[in-house]
């Protein structure tokens, strides 16, 4: 029985190997499209291992003429791991007709959002503006840092300071 192929749009630095590794167990041939100017040591090692197809990866549109031009068949999916491609590998799954993310996952690139889900698990997050607050002080770097500071738990050194 033929493997169907599975694209992997771009990597994170530890996951190739594993990535590639979950695809075969699972009866995929993995093709990595991935614009290896990105990459350098180890992750870089693991992806010349595979099959890569080195190409820039930020446009669906871009993508699909790039595996058109090169006559692909068999393509079963396409997935990423990575939440700056996950739109891009939506678009594709789409244009090429085959399984992939839904598209709501496009909304994990927004961390305000993510954060929004499961405030309990985010640590707090400074938010540094440039508004004055009559409590600030005349020059601008204290009001940057106050107004940072009153997003601090009191609790905090930062806060007393």
């Amino acid at each position: 029985m033929d493997r169907k192929t599975l694209l992997i749009l771009e990597t994170s630095d530890i996951g190739c190997k594993y990535t590639a590794e979950a695809a075969r167990k699972l009866g995929f041939s993995p093709v990595f499209l991935a614009d290896l100017r990105n990459y350098q040591a180890d992750t870089l090692e693991q992806l010349r291992r595979e099959t890569v197809l080195d190409v820039p990866t930020t446009d669906a549109q871009h993508l699909y003429k790039h595996l058109q031009h090169r006559g692909m068949t068999g393509i079963a999916a396409v997935v990423t791991f990575l939440d700056s491609r996950l739109r891009v590998a939506t678009e594709l799954a789409r244009l090429l007709n085959v399984s992939g993310h839904d598209p709501v996952c496009e909304k994990l690139k927004d961390k305000i959002w993510v954060q929004g889900l499961v405030p309990e698990y985010s640590p707090r997050t400074l938010r540094l503006s440039s508004q004055t607050s009559s409590d600030c002080s005349a020059t601008p770097a204290s009001r940057t840092r106050a107004t940072c500071c009153s997003h601090l738990p009191r609790h905090t050194p930062a806060a007393s300071a």
